[in-house]
């Protein structure tokens, strides 16, 4: 492999999915001209080895960040509301072949301005997008910024210690061993015609929800005495609410750490749990945290998805996913794979729920950072997603959802 590139695996699997894109919007007060801070953007993707690189796609399917010597994120002036950008901007495919990897928006508002960060999946994830944040508020008080190399999950380490059963793993290859007598090659044409397809006849919603001061107290106060974390305390309410149906969880699991990569470091767990109308709301708290948990605490389960990716033929997964656009494939092959991704049938995710946590920045002289609102895309594997945060004694509970245009 060339030495100015990183092999991607996880990611694979965002390439064809059109409703992928990841994005904040951090509001800031103060007397901050946006010339400064369009200036800090630009130097914040030169930090960064993944803002300085494009997307390669080689002929047996393997995806690649290679190195460029000028970034081709962009960074724009716009005076609209960042969801009516972000219906706009969703129809228009990110040319991540040609390094278009995130957008950012810088939005005034008087004294204050949002900056609004649009990332395609395959660069980074939630978190990653509020280190790129940082990095911005950084540069604009002129504060050091470390240069940031890419990290990804290997495959490597995913073949090691995912804990996919032999009888999966047998099961895994002789599928892409059938799918070698059909086998298709896709290019960035596939890529831009799903996007164009998908998005002709969606757009993307968001409800929220906040919870604040006494509130948000008394939740945690709650929390705290059944021995449940707030997170369970939500998903289970969701269930017994909205999802009565739902028998199958996405929670998202960081394997960041402390690393500070602007990159995709986060896999899945997938606990499979139904709330039991029979039994009592705690009760059933109690239930689903022990499913979470059980997921959460084993290693394998961290690199089982990304090990599925690994041991697949990666035009399969792309095939699938196409399928998933179109509804055009004949292929039992494709349907078989389709159905194991979970994009439909008794895989397929009702009620996602990515929670980032406690979200703190730095304290800055220039300007004070008065709202962070997180908002996770609707990928193709999961029916109805949330994305949770807190930040300065508020929580945001975002619902996304897609609607036709």
């Amino acid at each position: 492999m060339k030495k100015d590139r990183v092999e991607l695996l996880l990611e694979r699997s965002f390439l064809y999915d059109p409703n992928i894109y990841m994005t904040v919007v951090v509001t800031i007060e103060g007397e901050v001209e946006e010339e400064r801070i369009c200036e800090a953007v630009k130097k914040a993707y030169t930090q960064c080895q993944t803002t300085m690189s494009r997307v390669v796609l080689d002929d047996w399917g393997r995806v690649y960040f290679e190195k460029m010597q000028e970034t081709g994120c962009k960074v724009l002036v716009e005076k609209r509301d960042w969801l009516e950008i972000l219906r706009e901007n969703e129809r228009i495919p990110f040319r991540i072949n040609e390094g278009e990897l995130i957008r950012t928006f810088i939005i005034p508002r008087g004294r204050e301005t949002d900056i609004y960060i649009m990332c395609h999946h395959i660069a980074g994830d939630g978190n990653a997008l509020l280190i790129l944040a940082e990095d911005i508020f950084n540069n604009l008080e002129g504060r050091e910024v470390e240069y940031k190399t890419t990290k990804v999950i290997t495959e490597d380490v995913s073949l090691k210690n995912g804990n996919l059963k032999f009888i999966e793993k047998l099961g895994l290859k002789k599928l892409s061993q059938k799918w070698e007598e059909e086998r298709k090659v896709f290019g960035w044409e596939d890529y831009y015609k799903a996007h164009e397809t998908y998005w002709k006849n969606w757009r993307t919603d968001v409800n929220f929800q906040e919870i604040k001061g006494k509130d948000l107290e008394d939740l945690k106060a709650e929390c705290k005495k059944l021995g449940v974390t707030v997170n369970t305390y939500l998903v289970t309410k969701l269930m017994r609410d909205y999802y009565p149906e739902s028998k199958k969880l996405g929670i998202p699991m960081s394997i960041r750490g402390k690393e500070r990569s602007i990159s995709c470091l986060v896999s899945s767990a997938t606990p499979r749990v139904k709330y039991d109308k029979n039994k009592e709301f705690v009760e059933n708290m109690v239930i689903v945290e022990k499913a979470i948990k059980k997921d959460l605490k084993d290693e394998g389960e961290v690199y089982r998805i990304p090990q599925f990716i690994a041991i697949s033929d990666p035009t399969l997964v792309y095939a699938a996913y196409l399928h998933n656009v179109y509804k055009d494939s004949e292929s039992p092959r494709v349907d078989r794979m389709a159905n194991i991704l979970g994009l439909y049938g008794n895989d397929r995710c009702n009620l996602g729920i990515t929670n980032l946590k406690e979200i703190v920045f730095p304290k800055y002289n220039g300007f004070r950072i008065t709202r962070v609102i997180p908002v996770a895309p609707l990928i193709a594997t999961t029916e109805n997603l949330f994305t949770i945060s807190t930040f300065e004694g508020r929580m945001l509970i975002a619902e996304t959802k897609v609607r036709t245009r």
